[in-house]
């Protein structure tokens, strides 16, 4: 009977250098896996704070998309009425003019009682309009109460100064 001849005899590994350089490749393979791994979970973790930054940068977005509508709306709403008051001034005007020719015709006194008339029924729209636009001014000093200085409490600050302008011509 002839005898096969072992792995060391051979000139092979033996089994035990087979399993120790095996045991070594398997230790450095879960070395470079468990770096691997925490790399990824920092990764994430990363990934999970700039994704609750951009939510909270979205929100303020989102806030500010608001604030910027009503103003927008309320900046509409107070060109209307300013046209309104332009409007009511011109018609003003006209029947001063009206008045002035009516006078040259008609006599004096018959002018100045028509004249009297229609410049109180502007006097009492231009006091109607400059009601609303201090209640609608109100109301923005209400809503942005200037904590920081941005377009809108800029705007803001512009009609509150034309109001208080308004004010003060209306007095004199």
């Amino acid at each position: 009977m002839s005898r096969s001849p072992t792995s060391s005899e051979a000139g092979g590994p033996t089994l035990e250098q087979f399993v120790s350089d095996w045991n070594e490749q398997l230790h450095e393979h879960t070395k470079t896996m468990k770096g691997a791994a925490e790399r990824a979970v920092q990764r994430h973790r990363t990934a999970v704070q700039n994704q609750a930054q951009v939510e909270k940068l979205q929100q303020i977005v989102h806030e500010r998309q608001k604030q910027y509508e009503m103003l927008s709306a309320q900046l509409d709403t107070f060109e209307n009425e300013q046209k309104q008051v332009e409007g009511k001034l011109g018609d003003l005007e006209t029947k001063a003019k009206e008045a002035f020719e009516l006078d040259l015709t008609n006599g004096e006194e018959c002018s100045n009682l028509k004249l009297h008339e229609q410049v109180k029924e502007v006097t009492e729209g231009l006091d109607g309009v400059q009601k609303d636009i201090e209640k609608m001014i109100a109301e923005m000093n209400e809503q942005l109460q200037p904590k920081e200085q941005n377009a809108a409490n800029v705007l803001l600050q512009i009609m509150n100064t034309q109001l208080r302008t308004l004010e003060w011509i209306d007095k004199k």
